[in-house]
């Protein structure tokens, strides 16, 4: 989890910035488009990201870079459902499924 990873925010306990940009990375494949950012500081976040994962896994060095337009993870990271939404054939209700 984000609290895990020391990717929280220590006023309020909720994901930081860092662990949006981690999202965001995960959702792309682990390339994401400058234009995927909506903040112009991605440099900074990229610092934060690379700090939590240097505490998290004891390997230094810098496992997310800015590469041109993109920004680059040096791991595989992808996104994917936790849940299936279906709709039973017999009622039409929506259930989820754990994956």
């Amino acid at each position: 989890s984000f609290q895990d990873s020391g990717l929280s925010d220590g006023r309020n306990g909720s994901p930081n910035i860092a662990w949006g940009l981690l999202e965001k990375l995960a959702t792309h494949g682990g390339t994401m488009p400058m234009t995927a950012w909506r903040s112009r500081d991605v440099s900074q976040h990229i610092l934060r990201l690379n700090k939590a994962l240097t505490n998290l896994t004891g390997i230094p060095g810098s496992a997310v870079r800015r590469e041109k337009k993109t920004v680059k993870a040096d791991f595989f990271v992808e996104s994917k459902p936790l849940f299936v939404t279906q709709r039973s054939e017999h009622t039409g209700a929506m259930t989820q499924d754990a994956k």
